[in-house]
């Protein structure tokens, strides 16, 4: 009977296999971070520059802008790829006849992915606590939403956050990911910015804490 021909990995093949993933894996993980982190970098300075345009806007317009962060946390929301990664610019259309009609005058704009809206200390993934954002419910054409924003004036100053008693405002930009019901999962002690308004002047910053 002729002997029988097994094909079998060696001990030594299965060892060589494994070590390649580690290895594979060892290098990937920085560049996962690093990715993460341009996202935050690229991120906050398009949201840098969109403020400063809502301002300019206001200014040029004589009239109150808004920026706006969608950031709904109901799960039946159907719009949860939008929820704490994006933002659009709305406009007073009449500030005598109608006060609370905005225009929205901006298309809606991603975060890079990798990269999420939130405050400063992430307590409970509002934009809207008290040394943040204000807050108020719109309807952009999906249902009425609560959104947090940064309000320019005619005169280039800003609004304060409601209850905040500050002149001053912080929107933070974390590495993060949605969960499935939209919620985020921020990363954190990594990489974050905090972009700062100052109510009177209207002046915006970036910050690294």
């Amino acid at each position: 009977m002729p002997p029988r021909c097994q094909n079998a990995f060696t001990l030594l093949e299965l060892l060589s296999v494994v070590l390649l993933i580690g290895i594979l894996l060892a290098l990937g993980l920085p560049a996962l971070s690093s990715f993460r982190a341009t996202a935050v970098s690229s991120g906050s300075r398009a949201v840098y520059n969109t403020l400063n345009l809502a301002r300019q806007y206001a200014i040029n317009r004589h009239t109150n802008t808004r920026v706006v962060f969608y950031y709904d946390g109901t799960t039946q929301d159907l719009n949860l790829s939008k929820q704490y990664g994006t933002y659009t610019v709305i406009a007073r259309t009449n500030m005598i006849t109608d006060p609370e009609c905005w225009c929205q005058v901006g298309n809606w704009e991603s975060l890079p992915l990798g990269a999420l809206f939130g405050n400063s200390s992430v307590t409970n993934g509002s934009l809207n606590d008290a040394s943040s954002l204000n807050s108020t419910d719109m309807d952009f054409g999906f249902g009425t939403r609560t959104v947090a924003y940064i309000e320019f004036k005619p005169t280039g100053a800003a609004t304060s956050p409601t209850g905040g008693g500050s002149n001053a405002g912080t929107l933070s930009i974390y590495e993060g990911t949605r969960r499935s019901d939209g919620t985020p999962a921020y990363v954190l002690n990594s990489n974050r910015v905090d972009i700062v308004y100052k109510a009177l002047v209207g002046r915006i910053q970036i910050l690294r804490p």
